[in-house]
């Protein structure tokens, strides 16, 4: 029986989209950088971090660099003043790329990122982020501090001007910091929880575009694979294109298990009884009736 046939099945679909938010609203279908709540980063590779962060057996830390400190002779006066030079000037007189745009074809010797920050305006960067993350926890009892992989440019609607950023790949991790000639430096932990579906965009793009995401299986994610698979999907739809970028940010996916647990397809069958729709708890809920065992 359909959802179009079966006033439960409907009742349950909308109760899942309301949960997922599918609206401009949700920072999982329309992302953007906010101070204080995300840090880009430039020079990785995507395959490489996901690999280091998650994989490894060590359970390896990520540093996360800023631009090399300046020498006071280096230093310019601008308006009767002597200040470091201009952040993208002095990164790219250092050869360090001030795209977020990461090119795959780019080789980098070492697996870390780098945020285009001077040292210590990146450890005041890390310190903010690091106190939103705590009070969410504190708030919430849940981690929302995440490595963001990749994004999906898309148009709000069909035709629409309006384009959207929503995250891929978001894996869930903790800041550290040690402290190194007076200035703290940071890196990233994997928390070891679940790696983070977005279910919002899955929905969204289900919806208003008839596109079907491929699965992302947690268990083993090849980042370059997953990507490049959308991305084929994707490709003869104007307007959409995918960001090979990385962000450190926070998200809140806090009604996915929710979300999960309310799709009648995940549950089992036993004689013709689904165990969510039939459940006689559910049948009180939504239509006030009780179904009896056969």
């Amino acid at each position: 029986m359909t959802a179009n046939t079966n006033p439960l099945l409907s009742a349950l679909e909308q109760l899942r989209l309301k949960l997922l938010d599918l609206t401009g609203r949700n920072r999982l279908i329309n992302f953007k950088h906010t101070p204080g709540k995300s840090l880009q980063f430039v020079e990785c590779q995507l395959g490489e971090v996901y690999q280091k962060l998650v994989e490894s057996n060590s359970k390896s830390s990520l540093s996360i660099l800023g631009l090399p400190e300046p020498l006071k002779r280096d230093w310019i006066e601008k308006n009767g003043r002597l200040q470091r030079p201009d952040i993208r000037e002095w990164a790219s007189k250092h050869d360090i790329s001030i795209g977020y745009e990461i090119d795959p074809d780019d080789g980098y010797d070492e697996v870390s990122l780098r945020a285009l920050l001077y040292p210590d305006d990146l450890a005041k960067h890390c310190r903010k982020i690091e106190r939103e993350a705590n009070l969410a926890i504190e708030e919430t009892g849940a981690n929302m501090l995440f490595l963001v992989l990749g994004f999906l440019e898309f148009p709000d609607q069909r035709s629409s001007d309006k384009l959207f950023q929503a995250p891929l790949i978001s894996i869930p991790v903790a800041l550290q910091k040690r402290e190194v000639a007076g200035i703290q430096q940071f890196s990233l932990v994997f928390t070891g929880d679940d790696i983070a579906e977005n279910l919002s965009l899955r929905e969204k793009l289900k919806n208003d575009f008839g596109i079907i995401l491929p699965a992302l299986n947690e268990d083993e994610i090849d980042v370059d694979e997953y990507l490049e698979s959308i991305n084929e999907i994707i490709k003869d739809y104007p307007d959409f294109q995918i960001k090979r970028r990385v962000s450190m940010c926070l998200l809140s996916f806090s009604n996915m298990l929710l979300v999960r647990d309310l799709e009648p397809g995940k549950w089992p069958n036993l004689n013709n009884i689904n165990g969510l729709v039939d459940h006689p708890i559910v049948k009180q809920v939504f239509d006030g009736s009780i179904v009896t065992g056969k």
